[in-house]
């Protein structure tokens, strides 16, 4: 049984944000999650979701490159391309 081909989606998400500096208390409120967009392949959704924006020349399920792994909190929005 083979496993089901990855499939192709826009992720809309929330990217965590830090400061490692010292910030007033006026700069220290202005910091806030960055939105952010991710077109790829969903290579797993629990308990994460690990998306890869480019596959393989052949088009095999072996070789991926651009992966991002997004914590499940910080998903928005799954779109699903086709």
């Amino acid at each position: 049984m083979t496993a089901p081909l990855p499939r192709l989606a826009r992720v809309e998400w929330d990217d965590i944000e830090s400061a490692a500096i010292w910030c007033s208390h006026t700069e220290v409120l202005a910091i806030k999650p960055s939105k952010c967009i991710t077109v790829g392949w969903i290579l797993k959704d629990e308990p994460y979701l690990l998306i890869a924006a480019t596959r393989g020349e052949d088009g095999s399920d072996e070789e991926w490159s651009e992966i991002v792994a997004i914590p499940k909190g910080c998903v928005l929005k799954v779109e699903d391309l086709g």
